[in-house]
């Protein structure tokens, strides 16, 4: 059995929309309730295994998102897609 291919086949422009397009369902799934910086800071960095990068951080912290909006976007940064 092979493992991960990486490179390429992980990120490429179908991979990576159909990640995103997966987000959603997954951010309504999940059901948060933090918004604003707070979610920024703690489910980014719970995300990440890291802290969000501070131009995206300030970015998504003003955006005045739902929490529910707002975990999408996090789950969409591509800081995400290669944690």
């Amino acid at each position: 059995m092979k493992g991960w291919s990486g490179q390429r086949q992980w990120i490429n422009t179908a991979s990576w929309l159909a990640r995103v397009n997966a987000a959603g369902p997954l951010a309504r799934a999940c059901k948060p309730d933090r918004r604003g910086a707070d979610a920024v800071g703690t489910d980014g960095y719970v995300l990440l295994g890291r802290s969000v990068p501070a131009p995206e951080r300030k970015q998504l912290a003003e955006s005045g998102l739902g929490a529910t909006q707002l975990l999408r976007a996090l789950l969409s940064l591509p800081e995400a897609h290669l944690a």
